[in-house]
């Protein structure tokens, strides 16, 4: 996760469906310091097999310093919701991986 991004809260919605997939919809909410940042977090979000889907709305991206922002994540392939939590705490570096 770039360094000028912050967040604020992450919220999780279990039995959500998306393409008529069933999975979990996580709300990733928090403030970036600039556009670019925000940006490139969400470029890694996006790259990532674990998210199915990964949608910054349009007015997350709305100003050019201190954006407040909202990301929502679908996770598809979890084992539990605890599975699933841990897989975006690593993408956004907030846990270590451990083998």
């Amino acid at each position: 996760m770039p360094e000028k991004v912050i967040i604020d809260s992450i919220t999780f919605s279990r039995n959500e469906a998306y393409k008529e997939k069933n999975g979990i919809l996580v709300l990733v909410s928090g403030t970036s310091v600039d556009r670019n940042s925000l940006i490139s977090f969400s470029n890694s979000l996006e790259q990532s097999k674990d998210f199915t889907f990964v949608d910054v709305p349009v007015s997350s991206l709305t100003k050019d310093k201190n954006l407040p922002f909202s990301i929502n994540i679908f996770i598809e392939n979890y084992q539990n919701i605890e599975d699933g939590f841990t897989k975006l705490l690593i993408k956004c570096k907030l846990l270590e991986e451990t083998k």
